[in-house]
């Protein structure tokens, strides 16, 4: 099986990806590269998704409801919709309170009122064309879900946030991520670096 990470940013420049191959022990880094351009992110979409493997990217993969109702009603000049928690809704997802109710010491960003809403706006246009060229596209990444899409939304700081907190023992991670994994966003458990081979990084 295959799988990837893209760590996304508003601009190819500073976006790098990895290709791991699971076929073997240990696992095999088929590729890692910087300066990411879309096409380059579609492609490896698609070439994952023929090997029916996960993509994982760390951006968040949409906004918070309350937040989206509530522009939608300004555009439109209808009345503001109230929200029992102040901007605490606007800010937040129900996946960054998750991860948050988690105590891993990495709050997430807010997508909805910090610069990362820029890395988010690249990452809807990647999945609008991912959904253009036929690949079925499921934000939620919930596992066991018909249908769901090769792409899920990770978060790298929180799951080695995990790791520290709660040991290396590959049995307790997979409960722990398993646990994050209760709201919209997966998370992908890698062996340590040590046990890859086949590393390589290019330009």
């Amino acid at each position: 099986m295959l799988t990837a990470g893209i760590d996304l940013a508003a601009q190819p420049a500073k976006t790098g990806a990895v290709l791991v191959d699971w076929s073997s022990e240990p696992p095999t880094v088929v590729r890692a590269w910087r300066k990411v351009t879309d096409e380059q992110i579609l492609a490896l979409c698609e070439e994952v998704a023929r090997q029916q493997g996960r993509v994982g990217i760390d951006c968040p993969l949409g906004w918070p409801r309350p937040f989206v109702a509530f522009i939608t009603a300004h555009a439109a000049n209808r009345p503001l919709p109230t929200t029992e928690l102040g901007t605490h809704s606007l800010r937040l997802r129900a996946t960054d309170i998750a991860v948050m109710q988690r105590r891993l010491g990495r709050p997430p960003l807010s997508v909805s009122t910090n610069m990362l809403g820029v890395t988010a706006l690249r990452a809807a246009r990647l999945l609008a064309e991912l959904r253009e060229r036929g690949m079925p596209v499921d934000r939620a990444g919930r596992a066991g879900r018909a249908g769901r899409g090769t792409v899920c939304e990770v978060y790298p700081a929180a799951s080695r946030a995990g790791f520290i907190r709660f040991g290396s023992a590959h049995s307790r991670l997979a409960r722990h991520t398993l646990a994050c994994s209760s709201s919209p966003i997966c998370s992908i458990g890698l062996p340590k670096p040590s046990r890859l081979r086949g590393r390589s990084l290019s330009s």
